[in-house]
Parts: C-alpha cells; structure tokens; sequence
C-alpha cells in the first residue's frame, strides 16, 4: 500500500521533483506496474485498466511540464509511459485496450510538440529518441513502431536526415506484412 500511495502522490506531484529524467519516470512506471502483478506475474483485465488511468495522470503531467517550458522532462516523462507500458504488453491483460491507448497518447502528445513551433526548442530531442526507439525495436511489432519513424520523416528537415531515415528503415528486417508500410513512409520521405 505504501508503495501504491507513493506512485499516485508522484503521479500527481511528480512534476515537481526535482529529477526529472527519463530514468527516474521510468522507475515510477515500473513500481506502479508491479504493484497491479498478481502472484502469477501476470496483471489482470481489471488491474490493467486501474494502471493505465493512473499513468495516464504521468501524461497529464506532461503537458503540464510542457506549458510550464519544461520541455526536456515533458518528453522524458512520455516517452518513459510509451516504453514502460509497451514493456509490460507482454504480461497484461490488454482486452479492454487501455494499456495501448496509453502507449498511443504518449506518442501523440510527442507529435503535438513535434508539430508545434512554439516548442521548436524540443525537436532535435524528440528526434533523437524516435530514431533510437525504431533502431532498438522499443516498439517492434506493433503499429506503434512505423508511427514513430512517420513521425521522424515529418521532422526530417534536410536531406541528410532523410537518407539517415531511410538507412535506417533499410537496415531493419521486417514481415511481408510490413512491405506496405515501409514503401509508404520512403514515398513521404
């Protein structure tokens, strides 16, 4: 219980840590996963669905940082949602789609500060992370995967990056599933 009572005050009270990396988001993700792990290590329909609502208050947090200016811990803060809750995919009961709808809006609010001039100051950043994430497979196999690297070709603003972009996709191995996809995002590049 203390444990769940630490994670709901920094979800709420987070953004006023005075660390505010990516690591130190991440941490409190997992702790908060953890505390919904039934015995089998296995988390539920019902606990999935009460994880996800209280790390959604993270992304709340976020756009809190980020009207703030507090770009750096607003990206850090979402895209450690968008890892941790794609990490533990892999032993949630996800039926209700709540897990991947977190995942979702953790990305989106990047592409609403990718879009957005006003935060011109945290693109190189956002950049970087959505190459590295499409280079380690953070979200390999899911739709989520080919979302960031889209996201990355519209924030390709010289050729340079383009080519690097399009190296990238090639230096990947994908299902023929994916073949669409992938001549897609090269046709937009």
């Amino acid at each position: 219980k203390d444990r769940e009572l630490r994670s709901v005050l920094m979800q709420r009270f987070g953004h006023l840590s005075p660390d505010q990396s990516r690591n130190f988001y991440a941490q409190q993700i997992r702790t908060l996963i953890k505390s919904a792990t039934g015995r089998n290590g296995y988390i539920e329909y019902g606990s999935s669905r009460r994880i996800a609502q209280m790390v959604d208050s993270y992304l709340e947090n976020s756009r809190v940082l980020a009207a703030k200016g507090n770009l750096s811990a607003a990206i850090n803060t979402s895209t450690a949602v968008a890892e941790e809750m794609c990490a533990a995919l892999q032993y949630v009961d996800d039926s209700s789609g709540s897990i991947g709808e977190s995942i979702g809006d953790a990305i989106l609010f990047l592409e609403e500060l990718a879009q957005n001039p006003r935060y011109a100051a945290a693109h190189e950043e956002i950049f970087t992370w959505l190459t590295e994430a499409f280079r380690k497979k953070t979200f390999g196999g899911w739709d989520w995967h080919f979302n960031i690297i889209r996201l990355a070709v519209g924030m390709a603003k010289d050729n340079n990056r383009a080519a690097s972009l399009i190296q990238l996709l090639d230096s990947q191995t994908y299902l023929d599933f994916w073949d669409g996809e992938i001549a897609a995002i090269k046709v937009k590049e």
